[in-house]
């Protein structure tokens, strides 16, 4: 990844260890395409290969929110997700 960003010319850092390692990219003000993450995945993904990242999504394990509470409540996190509130029941 970072190759990846130093030929596309983005500043970047790391922060974190191991498993918990992110990268912190400050795309240049004259970089107007990237605005939002998903411009910067794509990017990414173009210098790196369409054709050499897997067809089939990543598998992620399931989360439960942790708090009880009647049946049919939302739970706050449930409220912050892109989809209507009234779609998501934790």
């Amino acid at each position: 990844m970072s190759t990846i960003f130093t030929r596309l010319g983005l500043p970047w850092r790391g922060e974190g260890e191991g498993a918990q390692r992110t990268f912190v990219v400050d795309p240049p003000s004259y970089r107007f395409d990237l605005e939002i993450e998903e411009d910067l995945i794509e990017e990414v993904a173009r210098v790196y290969g369409f054709e050499r990242i897997p067809a089939h999504p990543p598998v992620a394990r399931a989360r439960r929110c942790a708090a009880v509470r009647k049946p049919g409540a939302r739970c706050m996190h449930c409220a912050r997700v892109w989809l209507p509130a009234t779609t998501r029941r934790c």
